[in-house]
């Protein structure tokens, strides 16, 4: 009897332990998805150079890349359009007008921007730099 007392307290008394464990392992992997969003898309932005063939096949690939990434982790898939979505806001408040992405690029990154949460500071900047966009127009 006083072995499975002594389990039983043991057990509960680790349960905190494992459960943080649990937990930090879900933000590594939460981060890694959402970093990879960042990278990917910044090496996009890098892209520029392509001729229109082989940004094609390029999306072609990423796009298979990306819809087996949505059918084996809904989740890990949102977390990694977020980031890139993070990126793209950023750049488009950068961009604006003066760079010369394709329309290839500017339908794919459409995507992203539209389909990537944002936090609440994220969304005020965002909104704030479309008004002055918006203004100059």
């Amino acid at each position: 009897m006083h072995n499975k007392t002594l389990h039983i307290i043991l057990f509960l008394a680790a349960l905190p332990l494992m459960v943080k464990a649990q937990e930090q392992n879900v933000t590594s992997a939460s981060q890694f998805y959402h970093e990879l969003g960042i990278k990917d898309a910044k090496y996009e932005l890098s892209l520029e150079s392509l001729n229109s063939e082989d940004e094609k096949d390029f999306w072609i690939d990423q796009i298979a890349f990306e819809n087996g990434l949505k059918k084996l982790n809904p989740n890990g898939y949102q977390l990694y359009v977020d980031g890139k979505s993070q990126v793209y806001r950023q750049h488009k408040i950068h961009c604006g007008d003066r760079c010369n992405h394709s329309e290839e690029f500017a339908k794919y990154i459409s995507y992203y921007v539209v389909n990537g949460k944002l936090g609440l500071t994220e969304t005020a900047v965002y909104a704030a730099e479309s008004k002055k966009t918006k203004k100059k127009e």
